[in-house]
């Protein structure tokens, strides 16, 4: 039942890609954020009960966990937003692989020592991500390359700055912990941004369609996932747990084909499994996997 949970976090994540276009074609990405953070801070904030142990809570730990929410929800699901804007959900799939690379790379960049191997899936890592950028799309482009893939691999380097940062500030929290935290850190502050905006009345422009992706998002992507994440990482071990990501980019792609009617790019597709296989060899070589939530 545990590994049934821990696919089904990377298949909801991978479709989210999907269910975050068609909730940009009616919303803002900053609207978006506030409000998939609202559906999923509740959620998490309940789940998590006294879990949160709010009175322990130093002040030194209320700023670090501000900071989290800023860089790894606030910004990072923003520039995500803005990304698929101008880029498919597919190309957000194969892309969104490399976060966990980059989490490596930060790592070595702080003093770990690093393996021949490592350095080689590194370089695939980074070699696979131009080849997914420079695949052809009918999305405006810089110097060859999708404006959208460009800052979704920005989003990438954002997620693994989060990651670092919680590993340090606030180490020996539980994950639901941090989470459950950050998206109600996120929540407070994408709401004083939307309102200093007026962007929020663009609530009103939701069709239904428009209102079940956001509840997708909040609920299933941003709230039940994290959960069955978590459970997976608690019973399972990050190792085991963290390769099932490998499946989060096909679901994407899927999702994509059936829903958005998206058409698979050789290019990209060769790109991404590059990218998985140099995850693959950097995950191998350090003796455990890199263990983070998906960016999603």
């Amino acid at each position: 039942m545990i590994h049934l949970k821990v696919l089904a976090a990377v298949l909801i994540w991978g479709a989210a890609f999907v269910f975050t276009k068609i909730a940009l074609a009616e919303i803002s990405p900053v609207t978006l954020v506030t409000l998939r953070c609202f559906i999923a801070s509740i959620f998490l904030l309940v789940i998590a009960g006294k879990k949160l142990k709010i009175r322990s809570i130093k002040p030194r730990e209320w700023l670090n966990l501000a900071a989290l929410s800023i860089v790894g929800i606030c910004i990072q699901q923003t520039l995500q937003g803005y990304a698929l804007m101008h880029t498919s959900a597919n190309h957000g799939g194969w892309l969104i692989t490399s976060a966990p690379i980059m989490v490596a790379f930060f790592l070595f960049l702080s003093g770990e020592r690093i393996r021949k191997m490592q350095t080689a899936g590194l370089i695939l890592g980074f070699a696979g991500s131009m080849t997914v950028l420079v695949s052809r799309q009918d999305y405006s482009t810089i110097m060859g390359m999708n404006t959208g893939d460009i800052v979704f691999l920005m989003s990438s380097f954002t997620w693994a700055v989060y990651v670092i940062m919680a590993s340090k500030l606030l180490k020996g929290w539980g994950q639901l912990r941090v989470i459950a935290l950050c998206m109600a850190f996120s929540f407070c502050i994408m709401a004083v941004f939307c309102l200093g905006t007026g962007s929020m009345h663009e609530i009103n422009n939701l069709s239904s369609k428009g209102i079940l992706s956001v509840c997708y998002l909040g609920f299933l992507s941003s709230g039940l996932g994290y959960l069955f994440w978590n459970s997976g990482v608690d019973v399972l071990g990050p190792s085991v747990t963290a390769s099932f990501l490998y499946a989060e980019p096909f679901s994407a792609a899927a999702a994509g084909m059936l829903v958005l009617g998206e058409k698979l790019n050789f290019t990209a597709v060769a790109g991404g499994i590059v990218i998985m296989f140099g995850l693959y060899m950097v995950n191998k070589s350090a003796g455990k996997r890199i263990s983070v939530c998906e960016p999603v």
